[in-house]
């Protein structure tokens, strides 16, 4: 090999399907076989997942558990608000709008604001194409606006929406105390 430099040793001794042939076969269809495994398991969750959320919904009362030999099954529900901030800006007296929406502002071209800046004649629409602005809003502060009276429901109507995902929580049981075993 003379004339060859390191990396195309390295790289030949790689390359060469004498070398790593037998190894490299057996890895490759290990993962395939672990990959149909986890898609086939993964598939069964999930159909299994239903069958106890709709077995939860007919039969079982809320806050109950479903219990096995070796686990445990609650079910608990997640409540999402999602607060759409157009008809928020046009219902909400401004007062309360100012508390309730954050904005973010991040500048897109410092370059030219500073070049803006500088020359003190600032007009806001050339400074506003060199921002974006975000806006979410603060749900603490509409939290707080419900519990002193400034905002009822009929403040918010057709400003939100609501949705509601169950959740299953699988745990294993206990391990029997070794008194246990004699019952």
């Amino acid at each position: 090999m003379a004339g060859a430099n390191l990396q195309t040793i390295k790289r030949d001794s790689i390359m060469n399907p004498q070398i790593y042939n037998k190894e490299a076969r057996a890895l490759a269809d290990h993962l395939y076989n672990l990959k149909v495994v986890k898609n086939s398991t993964e598939e069964e969750y999930s159909e299994t997942r239903q069958k106890i959320l709709a077995y939860f919904d007919k039969f079982v009362a809320s806050g109950s558990k479903i219990q096995g030999k070796i686990a445990q099954i609650t079910k608990s529900e997640v409540t999402t608000v999602t607060y759409f901030i157009d008809k928020l800006k046009k219902t909400l007296d401004p007062d309360i709008l100012s508390e309730v929406i954050e904005r973010t502002y991040s500048v897109d071209d410092m370059n030219g604001l500073i070049k803006l800046m500088k020359r003190y004649k600032v007009d806001p629409k050339e400074f506003k194409k060199l921002i974006t602005i975000t806006e979410s809003v603060n749900k603490k502060v509409l939290d707080e606006l419900f519990e002193v009276g400034e905002l009822t429901m009929e403040d918010l109507e057709d400003c939100y929406e609501v949705s509601i995902s169950a959740r299953i929580n699988v745990e294993p049981l206990p391990e029997p105390e070794e008194d246990d075993w004699d019952k």
